[in-house]
């Protein structure tokens, strides 16, 4: 039930949670137990023996401690600097959560598996088909099933790590990967389907040349995958007359408007704001005053360069440097584990230059699952490695452990 009120999370409460957006305080009450259980095994794991401090860590610490030392020069009350605060370390709490039980490898993936998958089918094609059964002709969407699309590329490199290795049907990797592509088809979200499909190749590309040392084999398996999609996807086809009207759409989204207006606002300030920033959701206050419209700003790097300065935007881009030295890592290891975060950042980054990842708040719950796993399994494996224990394979999955995918 827990795991399931965390993937439940962005549906309910979308990105934003405030008292004044329900109507009970039972749902915010909850979650607030929810995330002091999170803190008070957090702890727990820390003081017998889990590793907390490591380099990808302290770069999300330090990003964390910039966006709270920002909110806090807003001058807000006490209650509303907790709600934001709340909403903003939801995604960061999880990930620990999950990075500390998975480096002491208390982690039960086949449970969560089981969790995850009757979830995903009954939200996602229920939200979606729902959704394009109340569209107009026009195409026009609920927003919902919109965003639907972005959430759905979350579980997929999660149900990659959990499953890993894994044969069968419903635990195939590309079982998985078809099932996500035709719920992003039928979200008509563009941006989501280009993240995935850039992802999935990432994912086949990688695996093919750890398995086989070679790319010979990824044409045919390129092949096949093609095959499944046009065969899941037939179903779908009556709602071919909005799929078309979506991509043909070439109105754009005004996010290159957007960007610019942001990145010409940042480079007119003073040699401070350039450094330092404007300061928290300074992108909203900018956008409210000029437009009447107070949105982020659908790009991360331009969302924490304009709030945060040249200093922020430095402590982002090492988060990204520091996935890109554990995939390096992960690769000239052949360990199976480097194709599923192959996809997971390629999806990252792509959402990252023209959507947003951690501006979205709890809407992160999945993907922090995925970095929490991924980072306390390597970050366990690697140390293993180092202190040469004799625990299964150097780099591989230790026998005695059933619980670690692969």
């Amino acid at each position: 039930m827990f795991v399931l009120y965390i993937l439940d999370a962005p549906i309910k409460f979308g990105r934003a949670i405030s008292l004044d957006q329900t109507k009970s305080m039972a749902p915010i009450i909850v979650r607030v137990c929810l995330v002091l259980f999170m803190c008070g095994n957090i702890v727990m794991r820390v003081l017998s023996g889990a590793k907390l401090f490591t380099l990808f860590n302290m770069f999300l610490f330090s990003f964390a401690g910039i966006n709270l030392f920002y909110m806090y020069k807003l001058g807000w009350t006490p209650l509303m600097f907790g709600i934001e605060a709340y909403r903003y370390l939801y995604w960061f709490i999880i990930f620990l959560f999950f990075f500390t039980n998975a480096y002491q490898f208390r982690i039960n993936n086949s449970l969560i598996n089981k969790l995850l998958l009757p979830w995903f089918f009954f939200v996602f094609f229920q939200v979606v088909i729902m959704n394009l059964e109340r569209a107009g002709s026009t195409g026009s969407l609920n927003l919902l099933a919109i965003n639907a699309g972005y959430i759905a590329l979350d579980f997929l490199p999660l149900f990659l790590i959990l499953n890993g290795n894994k044969k069968g049907l419903m635990n195939a990797p590309y079982f998985i990967i078809v099932m996500i592509g035709i719920v992003l088809l039928v979200s008509l979200k563009r941006g989501a389907i280009l993240s995935y499909l850039l992802g999935v190749m990432a994912y086949i590309g990688l695996k093919e040349k750890i398995e086989t040392g070679s790319l010979v084999s990824l044409f045919r398996t390129a092949f096949k995958f093609g095959i499944m999609i046009i065969l899941l996807a037939i179903p779908f086809l009556l709602k071919a007359d909005q799929l078309m009207h979506r991509f043909a759409d070439t109105t754009g989204s005004g996010r290159t408007t957007l960007y610019k207006l942001i990145y010409d606002h940042w480079l007119m300030g003073s040699l401070s704001d350039k450094i330092f920033g404007y300061g928290y959701i300074s992108v909203k206050s900018y956008l409210d005053a000029k437009f009447n419209c107070p949105i982020y700003a659908h790009s991360d790097f331009l969302e924490y360069l304009h709030d945060y300065g040249l200093l922020g935007i430095s402590i982002y881009v090492c988060i990204h440097l520091a996935l890109i030295h554990v995939l390096y890592r992960l690769y000239t290891k052949r360990h199976w584990m480097c194709p599923v975060l192959g996809c997971f950042y390629v999806i990252f980054l792509c959402r990252a230059i023209y959507s947003g990842v951690f501006a979205i708040g709890p809407a992160f719950a999945l993907g922090a699952m995925f970095l929490g796993l991924l980072g306390g399994y390597y970050y366990k494996l690697r140390d293993l490695h180092v202190k040469k224990q004799k625990v299964g394979t150097a780099w591989g999955v230790p026998k005695t452990q059933n619980m670690i995918p692969g």
